[in-house]
């Protein structure tokens, strides 16, 4: 399964990244500035957990058409972003795509279904604070995991191995 993340900030770069680190093949997306520092530094992910691991074992584009082909697009921007993340995403995403909304905030996914009817949209949601730092480095300060049991038939395997 390859997993596509648009918006490769703090909450996109960690999920990703914890992601990747276990062996999901998976996309980041973002701004030119972000994908150039996520291409020099690679992602350092660290938590209170004793987590510190560090990947480049992903693929940086500031590119949305690098998400073609992907199973799942984590969406990770902030919630004003929402109608120009799902208007950017329209034309890229091929029907039956699963949408992952893991954003701050009400009522995303569905501004998300709205506009992007030919995907399949759910809503996720982050339950911890992530501090990014210099060189990569993303720190999930306090306790708490991403839900996986929204699709466990197709999702919950990768994020169990990630544990993000």
């Amino acid at each position: 399964m390859r997993i596509g993340v648009f918006g490769a900030g703090a909450v996109g770069g960690y999920v990703g990244g914890c992601l990747a680190a276990s062996g999901a093949e998976v996309v980041l997306v973002g701004r030119a500035p972000r994908i150039a520092a996520l291409r020099r530094d690679g992602l350092w992910l660290t938590d209170l957990d004793g987590r510190d691991s560090r990947t480049r074992a992903f693929v940086a584009s500031d590119d949305p058409r690098a998400l073609a082909g992907c199973t799942l697009i984590l969406v990770t921007v902030k919630s004003a972003a929402t109608g120009e993340a799902s208007r950017t995403l329209a034309p890229v995403l091929a029907p039956g795509t699963t949408v992952l909304s893991l954003q701050n905030g009400l009522r995303n996914a569905a501004r998300l279904a709205w506009t992007l009817p030919r995907v399949e949209v759910l809503a996720g949601m982050v339950p911890f604070n992530l501090a990014p730092g210099p060189d990569g480095r993303h720190h999930r300060a306090p306790p708490g995991r991403l839900p996986v049991d929204i699709r466990p038939a197709l999702f919950a395997p990768a994020f169990a191995r990630a544990a993000p």
